[in-house]
């Protein structure tokens, strides 16, 4: 193909860098897609009363909350509010946090932990008040259903299920935008929210939608978007909304933890 060896020389190298940079990038999105999967299956596996007594502390004391939640977790240890507190105390009183944590572990040990604690900063962003529960009701129920069988075992249910009465307001839990809107063969009657970081809100079940929604347009955290119903899949069971949360990548996490917080936490609860 090329007369010129210098010039045959020069394509080669250029194409093995190419070859080469395609390899990196093809590592780079696969090692960032695994870090996310683990990051948002953390976040969603954290305890919401511990993380919220770890915040409450680090406030008070000036500390990274998610640091004391990774030390919480490495240690295994079950702590009460002052306990935390105390502990948060001691903490603070060191030269640093983590020449603290360097007295307590290891090498591997502080190197698990800092890491833990850089995912559920980046992921846990749903434990926060700015949230909303969803449902607008005091007389509801919900359990950790996650993972359970679904038409005798051929699908895993992945979501909360939240009971309440028929036409119980549905809220947004955060502020995004309409994906999707009208009925799919599972979920019935279902609004699907993309929120600010990409992922992906299904509320599922409803009896009805808000009758001026549609497809396209933003909704703020609290706005009402439906209401409770038994719609798809559901029909004849007790009315509930099924929430799902499916990140950016295309992973359903488990949501009750965060609901849990939200229900407890939040300044504009929709259980209130």
């Amino acid at each position: 193909m090329f007369n010129n060896p210098r010039t045959s020389t020069r394509y080669s190298k250029s194409l093995i860098l190419l070859l080469i940079l395609l390899l990196v990038g093809t590592w780079y999105v696969r090692e960032r897609n695994r870090y996310e999967q683990e990051g948002y299956l953390l976040a969603s596996s954290l305890e919401a009363d511990l993380v919220y007594q770890c915040q409450t502390a680090a406030r008070t004391y000036g500390l990274d909350w998610s640091l004391l939640v990774s030390f919480y977790l490495q240690t295994r240890r079950k702590a009460t509010t002052e306990e935390i507190m105390n502990q948060a105390a001691v903490i603070k009183e060191s030269a640093s946090e983590i020449q603290f944590f360097e007295k307590i572990f290891d090498e591997h040990e502080l190197k698990l932990m800092l890491h833990h604690a850089r995912q559920i900063k980046r992921f846990g962003y749903y434990f926060s008040p700015q949230y909303v529960f969803p449902v607008q009701s005091k007389q509801l129920t919900y359990k950790n259903t996650w993972g359970a069988d679904r038409d005798s075992g051929k699908r895993k249910h992945q979501g909360t299920d939240i009971f309440a009465k028929q036409s119980t307001p549905i809220l947004s839990i955060t502020a995004g935008r309409i994906e999707k809107l009208g009925w799919n063969q599972l979920g019935g009657k279902r609004v699907g929210i993309r929120d600010i970081h990409g992922n992906y809100l299904y509320y599922a079940h409803l009896s009805d939608y808000r009758n001026d929604l549609s497809k396209g347009d933003s909704v703020l955290s609290g706005e009402i978007i439906g209401y409770m119903g038994d719609t798809g899949n559901a029909e004849g069971t007790p009315d509930h909304l099924h929430l799902g949360i499916m990140t950016h990548e295309g992973q359903w996490i488990n949501p009750y933890q965060f609901l849990l917080y939200w229900n407890k936490y939040s300044k504009k609860s929709g259980a209130d």
